[in-house]
């Protein structure tokens, strides 16, 4: 019960820390053209209400939640990087769900 507890813990710490690191000072630099792109085609569906298709980008999912935040937050740098950063940060408690299922004691 002691390992686990604080082995919970130790998962728990190691989450809060990769939230912190994604999303400090997110909003400081400039776009990568990645991002860029990402952030003008769900500016353009929130203006324009435009969403064409394009196979070498994402599909709606990112241009549609990020338009949302765009109407919600406003459309700054710091909104257009938070969707990915949060999924990212989402990633380890995924890890700790696989452990707490038995797939990595294996």
């Amino acid at each position: 019960m002691r390992d686990s507890c604080s082995f919970g813990h130790l998962f728990l710490f190691i989450f809060l820390l990769g939230l912190g690191i994604r999303l400090f000072a997110l909003d400081l630099k400039l776009f990568h053209h990645d991002e860029a792109i990402h952030a003008w085609f769900s500016y353009r569906l929130l203006t324009e209400g435009i969403y064409a298709y394009e196979p070498m980008y994402h599909g709606p999912f990112l241009y549609y939640v990020t338009a949302g935040m765009f109407s919600l937050f406003g459309d700054t740098d710091l909104v257009a990087r938070l969707l990915p950063a949060l999924f990212g940060a989402a990633i380890i408690p995924l890890i700790y769900a696989i452990y707490t299922m038995g797939y990595l004691d294996q």
